[in-house]
């Protein structure tokens, strides 16, 4: 019995390690299987193990075996899941998308990015500013409602004076209260085009003339 369980332990190792026999350090199902046979064949036949134990090994190995197709069909899934979302990725290209950001660009030559807010529930004040690379406010903007849901605003990239502000890196900065006067949730976002995708290995993000978003930080896609 206790060498059946050291083979079923030497399994568990290899399913989990993704070793084999050969590596000199676990092994797999099929050395398991040729094992337990030779052991079988081998036993003591005026002392042979224990039918009730050997039933419940076997039933363990078919455990173990359903556990490691499971890995396995979960690792395929996790691959295909990768691939949905750069095909998903790479559909954006050419069209507009609202992120949730704090930071955005300007650089001078393309149109500045509109600016929006999501509130979870009503709130009794918002309020929107942008900040420059330094955090300081440089124009305060008119929130265009308090009701809870998505809010956008047509900014013109100027600054309070009316100036246009020199292209570099912004923040957006959004603040509600409700009526007590206590912070309410309050989501940073921001609309522009996709112009191109990125894919590595750590996931695929959207590249646009006011930044780089990850693909989770996009909430919509249109208009």
């Amino acid at each position: 019995m206790s060498a059946v369980n050291s083979l079923t332990s030497a399994l568990v190792s290899g399913s989990t390690t993704g070793t084999s026999a050969s590596d000199g350090v676990a092994m797999g199902k099929e050395d398991f299987l040729k094992l337990l046979v030779a052991q079988l064949k081998n036993q003591d036949p005026l002392n042979p193990q224990d039918p009730t134990q050997f039933t419940a090994q076997l039933a363990q190995f078919s455990q173990l075996e359903q556990s490691i197709e499971t890995n396995k069909n979960l690792s395929n899934l996790s691959g295909m899941s990768t691939d949905v979302e750069q095909m998903s990725a790479l559909s954006l290209i050419g069209k507009p998308v609202t992120v949730a950001a704090e930071n955005f660009d300007l650089n001078g030559t393309d149109a500045p990015p509109v600016l929006g807010y999501r509130l979870d529930s009503n709130a009794a004040d918002v309020k929107v500013s942008v900040l420059n690379s330094s955090g300081v406010a440089v124009d305060t903007l008119e929130a265009s409602s308090v009701a809870a849901g998505d809010h956008m605003i047509e900014w013109d990239g100027k600054d309070a004076d009316g100036n246009a502000l020199p292209a570099g890196h912004y923040f957006l900065s959004v603040m509600a209260q409700d009526n007590t006067g206590a912070s309410q949730t309050a989501t940073a976002l921001v609309k522009t085009a996709v112009s191109g995708i990125d894919l590595d290995a750590s996931g695929s993000q959207v590249v646009t003339a006011n930044g780089t978003y990850a693909m989770n930080q996009v909430k919509r896609a249109g208009g």
